[in-house]
């Protein structure tokens, strides 16, 4: 299992708070300002840096609307990484679940 992610204040005013797990990797978080949910899984590159996947991502520009990003990213960051920070290989090669469809 991954390390947990940390929590870190941002200028959105979302607070991001694990409601549910669903597996020992993917869980739900809830806004608990607006209730808004999201589906985020914990997952890594094959170099080993640490990475998370969101799901029906609304600030995602791949057309399966996943958003592959850092677990040390801001949790309202509309930034996707499309090469891994490490390894500098592409996240839909290297990155389990992270391949596009």
């Amino acid at each position: 299992m991954l390390n947990a992610i940390s929590k870190t204040p941002n200028h959105s005013g979302r607070d991001w708070q694990i409601t549910a797990l669903l597996a020992d990797n993917l869980y739900v978080e809830t806004d608990c300002n607006s209730g808004d949910k999201r589906r985020v899984r914990k997952t890594q590159c094959s170099c080993g840096e640490l990475m998370l996947i969101e799901y029906n991502a609304q600030s995602s520009c791949r057309s399966d609307k996943k958003r592959v990003f850092y677990s040390d990213d801001a949790p309202d960051s509309l930034w996707g990484a499309f090469r891994c920070r490490a390894c500098k290989e592409p996240v839909n090669e290297t990155v389990t679940y992270a391949e596009y469809g």
